[in-house]
């Protein structure tokens, strides 16, 4: 079915023009353009209404008047507020009563009709990502609209939820953390994802402490990530990077003939190498600049020779060792692998085959 959009301002010139200019778009939904809050209210109790771009400043019903009218008769139906005095606090005003799209005078057709097609839709709630949006704004969103809601956010593999209630904060919990340390925790990631489920009540109330003092806190413990501690943590993600790489390097030295296992870049440089530890010395590692650089230099020129169309895997077997060269598709980084004359072959490829995709994400 069609969605019809109800447009209100006392200026007809305007109602006029956006009604002509957003005409293109009569496939998607219905223009229908009112004068005045009393218009509208007519309309609103004679047809479903799916969304509402009002102005602020009307004679008689304001706009803002209209949103509190609409949220207590219309729940369904959303709101843009239009004005052309734009200001904090007309903004927190009419976010507070339950519009959650806002615009200010002058405006261009084409922002609009974004903003329109964004607010009809068809979701029962929305996700995005974290750094399209502050997670604080999205709090207040929450608040200021006296929504009953659950913010659910992921980071990597952790999740956390906030719970609303009535313009409070009312429960949060991230993984066991409940309460507020788990609040200023969620609130502590600079990405993530997050998805609004509306309507949804927590069967818990850990929070007690008002939504402007947890917030300010949170803020708070979140700028005294000093650049000292974020260097430390970056260090330790890179150590946890080595880590998971040398765990798939392992997966390779548990098969019976491997002698020596290292992720190379193209010049030869080793980012992580494992060796057999019941062998001698297979391979001075400082020396692999000097074999790896012209080998690919060598082996490139002969995929531009025979049209290879990408190098897979390489395979040189020698009277006393069997040398395995295999890319990883980072672009930079390249498996390789010393090994003993009667490795099976096969195995070896398909632990290549298992591992890459692995560390290619690690990568």
């Amino acid at each position: 079915m069609k969605k019809k959009v109800l447009v209100v301002d006392d200026e007809e010139d305007l109602t006029w023009s956006i009604s002509k200019n957003l005409a293109k778009d009569k496939d998607i939904y219905e223009i229908v353009c009112v004068n005045n809050g009393q218009e509208a209210l007519n309309v609103l109790s004679q047809v479903p209404v799916d969304l509402v771009v009002s102005d602020i400043k009307m004679p008689g019903i304001t706009g803002l008047d209209l949103l509190m009218k609409i949220k207590e008769t219309y729940a369904s139906t959303k709101v843009i507020i239009m004005t052309a005095f734009g200001s904090a606090d007309v903004q927190k005003e009419a976010t507070a009563r339950g519009s959650l799209y806002y615009i200010e005078k002058p405006f261009e057709i084409e922002d609009l009709r974004t903003l329109i097609n964004k607010a009809l839709a068809d979701k029962k709630g929305f996700d995005g990502k974290v750094t399209d949006f502050q997670l604080s704004d999205l709090i207040q969103m929450n608040v200021l609209g006296r929504m009953v809601a659950a913010l659910v956010v992921t980071k990597d593999k952790e999740r956390g939820t906030i719970y609303f209630a009535e313009g409070n904060i009312v429960h949060a919990e991230c993984g066991s953390v409940v309460g507020d340390e788990a609040f200023y925790k969620i609130l502590s990631w600079e990405d993530g994802k997050f998805e609004f489920r509306k309507g949804e009540r927590s069967d818990q109330e850990s929070i007690t402490r008002g939504w402007q003092s947890l917030l300010l806190e949170g803020m708070r413990r979140k700028d005294e990530v000093t650049p000292e501690s974020k260097t430390q943590m970056k260090e330790v993600s890179r150590q946890e990077s080595l880590e998971k790489i040398k765990g798939c390097l392992a997966e390779f030295i548990k098969l019976k003939g491997v002698d020596l296992i290292a992720i190379v870049d193209s010049s030869g440089f080793s980012r992580a190498s494992l060796q057999n530890d019941k062998k001698e010395d297979v391979l001075d590692i400082t020396s692999l600049p000097g074999i790896v650089t012209p080998g690919l230099e060598y082996l490139s020129k002969c995929n531009t020779e025979v049209k290879g169309s990408g190098l897979r895997i390489v395979t040189i077997e020698y009277n006393n060792k069997t040398l395995i060269l295999s890319p990883v598709p980072t672009g930079n980084e390249w498996l390789f692998i010393v090994c003993e004359p009667e490795v099976n072959l096969g195995a070896v490829r398909m632990a290549i085959k298992k591992q890459v995709p692995v560390l290619t994400d690690i990568l």
